[in-house]
């Protein structure tokens, strides 16, 4: 029952059965047979409707003690009566089943079962017991079901008709198919699920598509139309085969859904929408790329990925593929696939797993150029496979090529701490400290990151603070400082080993803690439930004169037991200073004996990683050259990097109740996306404004049933919402120092939240129950910091 209703649904089904033993001694053969049984709605009591198919036909089942070994069926008997005859068996096996837990997808099931007996001369007077089954969302517990399920047995007489134990048990079965006239089939005591075909007001995919054609438009993405149609689709997909599926992507009124349809069947993960995709999609023209990247942008995100799966993929990259955008794609895509197949335990050690390894190690070692190592270490940082480390590791202790440092180092993080030895920290600790080479200062900041993250000890945590005294790059000094205070602010560990070096004054004085520059890194909270808290971390980090190297926005989930990145942008450039007039020379001037790296090329891109998932970067402009195009060709309206249906969440679990009843419990959470912007460039009045919507739309539908055709009754809780977090900024070069103002906003917006509960009884009216809930949340602009609300101010004056 949802949290927030007042009254139950439910059934409560009354039988009267005869128990004859046919065959006795230490191998018991028993026979079941119902006398009379009849249903009650639980929210209309006195009600009664009578079941006679229960009646028709008996059931046996083999025994030794306490165990039931075997169970007899009449062959044609209903899924459903031979389900509550096995839950009747089941009470005569005594035992009490543990309660059990699962965590999946953000989901929590859980399951007890308890039975009490009363037993005299070794006869069962009275049993009794229940069954519960609670589900809910992690994120938010109110979207909430329970079942509870009790029994109750007693017993009426005792009669010594019908007693044949001189019989086998082999004699027994016979004589019974005689009797009955039909055969005797053997099954096991779980209950069977019963088939059904189709779910109410089924309808074909093609017929779906039309029908909800406008809600699937590019249009409607990012909103909950879009969610919503996302789900009704996904169903009609699994329950369709790969002609039926192929059939509404080649129709002409699918044209301009195709790439939301995509979404849905890759989402689907069937064989049968697997095999539609591959009809539709083709890897190896240069110009016709915009279908597959939908594809692998999708297939990134299966929730249950199969080897077939996996096994397509490695077939795609194992033929030409002319666009090398979409080779990289294909990796990045086929190396998310193969983390989440990982999870599953034991399926890391498939040898398919090995295959995909050896493919990118191979293509790695391969590689001519740094942009192709570049491409394959970050398919290896997706996939996050332990035995990689020591390949990726030589990689991050480049100086001369600074993107692939920071790429490398990058790649570490789905690396699981214990994988993290002391040959990845001793490198990372070389890198920030530059006792080998020196190291432009974003791979710096990077391994320091990988540091922070990995529990450093007082010691080195002291040595990275006593860096800051060095003002040669006081932005850099100062980005050192805030990365350890606010990372230090959410990680306990990390914690108390700053508070134990702040005790020494020579580390706790106005040097090292008070610095001059304005990068920054700074963390706060974006929302708060009571169940999970999700955090923003605003990042920017400059070249000595105030030239923005890097920044971007980092968002993360944080609950009792977890802590999940959700969602990061970033934005970098290098060799910029010139392009702005600043004559400085390169902050990286100490160590001059030591190799430096070359003066970069002008270059502006942006990074985007959703779900911990690295998608493919996008590259602004490289060179002089470049940045006068993207100058010119900027859009001035928004534009979309990024559109999506995605799945996040996608459980569906049959839970088999002591009674024989089987409970189907189903949650589907749908993200709908889309992240765009604009940039507006003046090389004439010397100024910049940009503006990063991320915009989405939540939807979550789970329900819980009584998966059984006659005895339909069980409840819908529905949680959605939609919104937009625009990230703008606005800079001025005209003069130096560069003044740069950032500010993140989110528009009002309602959270819903509804719970239906029905009952669908065969001989009664149906009975349906609805409530909802809305919650408002209020517009918000977003502290960043104060150094950046002084900039803002200086600049809006002007």
């Amino acid at each position: 029952m949802a949290a927030t209703m007042k009254k139950d649904v439910g059934v409560q089904l009354s039988i009267t059965f005869e128990l004859i033993p046919l065959v006795t001694g230490d191998e018991q053969f028993l026979k079941v047979q119902l006398t009379s049984a009849k249903y009650n709605s639980m929210a209309r009591p006195n009600n009664e409707v009578a079941v006679p198919e229960l009646l028709k036909y008996p059931a046996f089942f083999e025994m030794t003690g306490d165990t039931i070994n075997k169970v007899y069926l009449v062959e044609g008997d209903s899924i459903f009566a031979t389900n509550i005859k096995k839950g009747i068996m089941a009470l005569f096996q005594i035992k009490e089943e543990a309660g059990e837990r699962t965590e999946v997808l953000g989901l929590t099931v859980w399951m007890k079962a308890t039975m009490s007996y009363e037993i005299e001369d070794s006869i069962i007077q009275r049993a009794g017991g229940t069954s519960h089954v609670v589900s809910y969302i992690n994120s938010r517990t109110s979207l909430n079901g329970g079942l509870i399920s009790s029994q109750k047995l007693s017993m009426e007489n005792i009669s010594d008709k019908n007693m044949l134990s001189s019989l086998s048990i082999e004699e027994a079965v016979s004589k019974a198919e005689t009797e009955i006239g039909k055969s005797l089939v053997m099954s096991l005591l779980p209950s069977d699920n019963e088939i059904t075909q189709c779910d109410e007001d089924c309808q074909s995919p093609k017929e779906l598509a039309g029908k909800l054609h406008d809600d699937l438009t590019q249009q409607k993405l990012a909103s909950l139309d879009s969610a919503k149609a996302f789900v009704k689709m996904l169903r009609s997909f699994r329950n369709s085969g790969t002609k039926a599926i192929s059939e509404v992507f080649s129709s002409p009124d699918s044209y301009y859904i195709v790439p939301q349809l995509i979404d849905v069947a890759a989402a689907a993960q069937t064989s049968s929408s697997q095999e539609a995709l591959m009809g539709l999609l083709s890897f190896e023209d240069d110009y016709a790329v915009d279908y597959p990247e939908r594809y692998l942008l999708a297939a990134a995100y299966s929730t249950h990925p199969s080897e077939a799966l996996i096994r397509d993929l490695m077939g795609v990259l194992g033929k030409p593929i002319p666009s090398e955008t979409l080779k990289e794609s294909v990796l990045l895509g086929l190396a998310a696939v193969t983390h989440t197949y990982c999870q599953i335990r034991d399926q890391c050690s498939h040898k398919v797993i090995k295959e995909v390894q050896q493919l990118l190690v191979s293509g790695l070692w391969n590689c001519g150029q740094q942009t192709c190592q570049q491409m394959y270490l970050r398919a290896l940082g997706n996939a996050g496979l332990s035995d990689t480390v020591p390949v990726i590791l030589p990689f991050t202790e480049t100086p001369a090529v600074p993107m692939l440092s920071v790429t490398a180092i990058n790649a570490l993080r789905r690396i699981h701490r214990q994988y993290i030895n002391n040959e990845v920290k001793n490198a990372m600790l070389r890198i920030f400290h530059q006792t080998t080479a020196q190291y432009d200062s974003t791979v710096r900041s990077a391994a320091l990151e990988l540091i922070l993250k990995n529990q450093p000890s007082p010691h080195v945590l002291r040595n990275i603070l006593l860096t800051a005294l060095d003002q040669t790059n006081a932005e850099f000094s100062s980005y050192i400082v805030r990365c350890v205070i606010d990372t230090a602010t959410f990680d306990v560990s990390l914690r108390e080993s700053l508070h134990a070096v702040l005790q020494d004054p020579s580390i706790n004085n106005y040097y090292i803690l008070s610095q001059k520059g304005k990068s920054s890194i700074f963390t706060s909270y974006l929302a708060k439930t009571a169940e999970i808290n999700a955090t923003y971390t605003m990042f920017i980090e400059n070249t000595n004169s105030g030239v923005m190297k890097k920044s971007g926005m980092d968002v993360s989930l944080l609950g009792r037991k977890l802590k999940e990145p959700f969602m990061k942008f970033g934005i970098y450039a290098e060799g910029l200073e010139s392009l702005v007039g600043d004559t400085e020379e390169s902050e990286e001037t100490n160590v001059p004996e030591k190799e430096s790296p070359a003066p970069a090329e002008p270059t502006a891109g942006m990074t985007f990683t959703l779900m911990d998932v690295l998608l493919r970067q996008i590259e602004f402009f490289r060179g002089s050259a470049g940045l006068m195009s993207a100058v010119w060709n900027a859009p001035s309206e928004l534009t979309s990097a990024l559109q999506a249906n995605l799945l996040l969440q996608d459980h569906s679990q049959r839970v088999h109740l002591s009674n024989g009843l089987v409970v189907e419990v189903q949650v589907v959470g749908v993200l709908s996306v889309d992240l765009s912007g604009y940039v507006s460039i003046s090389l004439w009045n010397r100024n910049c404004e940009a503006l990063v919507k991320n915009s989405g739309a939540l939807y979550i539908e789970g329900s819980m049933r009584i998966d059984s055709s006659l005895l339909k009754s069980g409840l819908v809780f529905k949680g959605e919402g939609q919104s937009s977090i625009d990230f703008q900024t606005d800079a001025d070069f005209y003069e130096m120092p560069l003044k740069l103002c950032m500010q993140m906003m989110r528009p009002e917006f309602t959270f819903r939240q509804s719970f239906s509960q029905y009952e669908k009884l065969k001989g009664l009216k149906t009975l349906r129950r609805k409530t909802a809930k809305i919650s408002k949340v209020p517009f918000e602009s977003f502290f960043l910091n104060k150094a950046n609300s002084e900039e803002c101010k200086l600049l809006k004056k002007e």
